[in-house]
């Protein structure tokens, strides 16, 4: 079993695409270290993250970054132990969203860079279509 975890929240002034890339690099050189794997997704100021691994190194990893002054609003979607972590050989994937879109051309977009991870599954597709609601996506 894997525990996943899935927040939202809002970036904070000033803080945009450069940053999320950075937070990215060294999310994804830090987490490798600790068996934590997952995805970042963004659109504008909005955030939604997946966290994959040993549920004590994810729930710690969480309560870093909710601190994090980079963002704000921080809020748990979903937490839950899963069969196999979606996200394996992600250290920490990155996805920025650059316009207004509705679900179907998110899930497109999904599809072809996370190889139908999101699509076919439906629990990271109803945070997805959380994130979505949220951040006016849909």
């Amino acid at each position: 079993m894997v525990f996943r975890l899935i927040y939202s929240s809002k970036a904070s002034e000033g803080v945009g695409e450069s940053d999320f890339r950075t937070i990215a690099m060294f999310s994804a050189l830090n987490n490798r270290s600790r068996g934590v794997t997952g995805l970042l997704l963004t659109y504008n100021d909005e955030i939604m993250q997946v966290l994959e691994g040993e549920e004590s190194e994810v729930r710690a990893l969480y309560d870093t970054i909710a601190k994090d002054k980079r963002h704000h609003s921080v809020k748990i979607v979903t937490e839950r132990e899963v069969e196999k972590a979606e996200f394996a050989s992600w250290s920490m994937g990155y996805r920025p969203l650059e316009t207004p879109i509705d679900m179907d051309i998110f899930f497109a977009l999904s599809r072809d860079s996370l190889g139908n991870v999101i699509a076919d599954n439906s629990e990271l597709q109803d945070a997805a279509e959380s994130f979505a609601d949220k951040s006016g996506l849909s």
